[in-house]
């Protein structure tokens, strides 16, 4: 397995492209955890979905999620202390969690600020943490986004490069229609709350319903049901971009007539063929089964080698 450098680590370079291979996995050694998933482009335009796995010495390791691949799937364990435990937030266990974190994710996920009762500014942040600066008084986008014909509504940072959109791509959305800038995460947040709120747009898409969609063939677009006109009107003040991601029935020549079709949200085991993976969905080929797993479950769990492959 090729072995990536502290500063590809910092921007995963988009050009690493690795086949899984037999010797490539036999390599890992030092109790390896799956640290996060991501999306790489590759010269045809096309997205890979993969793993970037560490182990307890701190080399980090690049699985493509493309073609053959055996690994065993074992514990959950914390992303900071390494322990196994079932007492987790998010991929960190609540005993690695400080004070000042925790009230920064309720002040993220909940109620932007009143947990503080005072007003947050780039010269006085309420929560004490000099990084959330940056998470907090960058330009982010507004979205909305469909998978197959469902839509939701969501935030993310605004960047630049190939992949500024990697939040959409990570979510396997056929397309979004994109409002920007906002200057706060303040401001993205309130707007997004707004939406969901006085509208009804989710704010999430469940694995089952990504599933579902992937199954199904999709008759509508965002303008069928959001025009852009009317979006226009709701963001007078910001930019409004629409962009094309993943194309609708991508598995229409895929999915064999005779293959038996199931879904595993959580997966112990990731042995066969990797045919098709969409943002956080994959599609494992087994013989005649065909299953659906879910490859952000896989963050936080200890990768064994499978010796037999």
């Amino acid at each position: 397995m090729k072995k990536i450098s502290d500063r590809d680590l910092l921007s995963i370079n988009t050009n690493l492209i690795y086949q899984t291979q037999r010797e490539e996995v036999l390599n890992i050694w030092w109790k390896p955890i799956i640290s996060k998933y991501f999306v790489t482009i590759t010269d045809s335009s096309l997205y890979r979905t993969n793993l970037l796995v560490r182990n307890t010495i701190s080399d980090h390791y690049k699985i493509s999620l493309d073609g053959l691949i055996s690994l065993n799937l074992g514990d959950y364990v914390c992303l900071r202390c390494g322990s196994i435990s079932s007492n987790f937030q998010g991929n960190i266990c609540l005993n690695c969690k400080t004070r000042e974190e925790t009230a920064y994710e309720q002040c993220l996920f909940h109620s932007p600020y009143s947990i503080y009762e005072k007003k947050c500014t780039i010269d006085n942040v309420a929560c004490n943490l000099d990084e959330t600066i940056e998470k907090c008084f960058s330009k982010f986008y507004l979205y909305f986004g469909r998978f197959g014909e469902i839509i939701k509504v969501g935030i993310s940072r605004l960047t630049i490069g190939k992949l500024k959109y990697r939040r959409l791509i990570e979510q396997g959305l056929n397309e979004a229609v994109v409002v920007y800038p906002f200057n706060s995460l303040a401001g993205v947040t309130a707007a997004e709350r707004l939406l969901i709120d006085e509208f009804g747009l989710k704010e999430s898409i469940t694995f089952e319903e990504k599933v579902n969609s992937m199954s199904e063939a999709s008759l509508i677009q965002i303008e069928n049901l959001y025009s852009i006109n009317q979006i226009k009107e709701l963001f007078f003040d910001k930019n409004i971009k629409q962009i094309n991601i993943y194309p609708d029935n991508q598995l229409n020549d895929i999915l064999p007539s005779f293959a038996l079709i199931k879904s595993e949200k959580y997966i112990t085991k990731i042995q066969g063929l990797i045919i098709y993976t969409r943002g956080n969905i994959g599609l494992l080929k087994q013989g005649k089964i065909l299953t659906f797993f879910d490859i952000s479950k896989l963050v936080g769990r200890m990768v064994e080698r499978d010796i037999i492959w």
